[in-house]
């Protein structure tokens, strides 16, 4: 019923670069085709993505790069507790904390609660200080949070604090590091000082922000290390159906550089509404979608172009970014980080390329 959708948590992954997050592509049922029905909540191990075979195509081929994550975590903490879904700071700074994020125009769920108001639930969620809330992997954490914590007896088979379980398999388990996950060569080859294309998917929309960054292959990968080079946006998004040569429609994204953590750095505004504000505009979680919607869902939805709880499963948001100049030539790793609002929970996927030096 609807208990159980409104406890739904976020999932979403990168599809450009193709992610080292997908170690399990080459297993079943990954590597097979996308069943005709499945259960767009938590608990099933689908992270659909289009095919480019059609606009509707689907394929599995991200595996599980959709359960990389890092569960109970909240604005300007040193740790995530790994149990907390929602509401409130997980590390007691509740009377320190303060977002940076105000402006109903920058928020993506319950608009219109005044800021700092007992109504305004979501005030310590990760976007509302982006990039201040701590993680337990900069590439996220497989099932969100590691195994000893959670409810007594938990372990994948029981009850998951995170709200799902990572599906254990020969080449990761709940609570393997993203960053530790073995090198993914994509063939991405990016030249210094470029404009290049990253794109990600919806899976369950928690509202939000997202940024992207690049780090020196080797090593741990710690989250200090892809502060250190922010891929910064240039000019508008886009919307893309059907992959790689699919339909397209360019919209003007909503960008933050105020209050951002690296200070000073641009994070980019999910652009996908839970719910449309322009066909439902009394719903309170709503934001116009940035595409025309004539059958945008309500509440619990899915199916809709550009908005909806779930998906849209073929749909990826795109943006140019600039490598930095200043990158000597070499491997790198390429970090997409997420920051949700309606849940205290940072979505993480990284990919190889390789970066060559700037043309003479």
């Amino acid at each position: 019923g609807l208990f159980i959708c409104a406890s739904t948590l976020g999932h979403a992954h990168m599809v450009v670069p193709p992610p080292r997050n997908a170690v399990d592509k080459d297993l079943a049922p990954w590597n097979g085709s996308v069943p005709a029905s499945w259960n767009h909540h938590v608990d099933s191990y689908i992270c659909p993505m289009a095919s480019g075979v059609g606009e509707e195509g689907l394929t599995l081929r991200n595996g599980q790069s959709c359960f990389y994550f890092s569960h109970g975590c909240t604005i300007q903490c040193d740790k995530c507790d790994g149990k907390t879904p929602r509401f409130g700071s997980t590390c007691g700074n509740g009377a320190t904390a303060k977002a940076t994020i105000c402006d109903p125009s920058l928020r993506t769920l319950n608009r219109n609660a005044t800021c700092g108001s007992k109504e305004d639930k979501y005030y310590f969620s990760p976007w509302r200080a982006p990039g201040s809330s701590p993680v337990f992997d900069a590439c996220g954490l497989a099932g969100g949070s590691p195994q000893s914590q959670g409810a007594p007896g938990w372990a994948p088979g029981g009850a998951a604090s995170a709200g799902v379980r990572y599906m254990n398999t020969t080449h990761a388990k709940q609570g393997d590091r993203g960053s530790h996950l073995p090198a993914a060569p994509s063939g991405t080859v990016w030249q210094a000082g470029s404009l290049v294309e990253v794109s990600w998917t919806m899976r369950s929309n928690h509202g939000g922000g997202y940024q992207w960054r690049i780090a020196p292959a080797g090593g741990d990968l710690p989250e200090a290390a892809f502060q250190r080079f922010v891929l910064e946006p240039v000019g508008m998004s886009s919307l893309r159906w059907g992959g790689v040569g699919g339909k397209r429609l360019y919209f003007a994204p909503t960008r933050i550089s105020s209050g951002t953590v690296p200070i000073g750095s641009t994070w980019t505004m999910n652009p996908l509404p839970r719910v449309d504000a322009s066909q439902h505009p009394h719903m309170k979680d709503s934001f116009p979608a940035p595409c025309y919607d004539p059958n945008a869902p309500g509440e619990y939805g899915r199916d809709g172009l550009c908005s909806g709880w779930y998906g849209p499963d073929n749909l990826e948001v795109v943006d140019e970014v600039r490598v930095p100049a200043a990158l000597t030539p070499g491997s790198y790793v390429v970090q997409w980080r997420w920051d949700c609002e309606e849940s205290s929970q940072v979505w993480a996927n990284c990919a190889d390329v390789t970066v060559v030096s700037v043309k003479p």
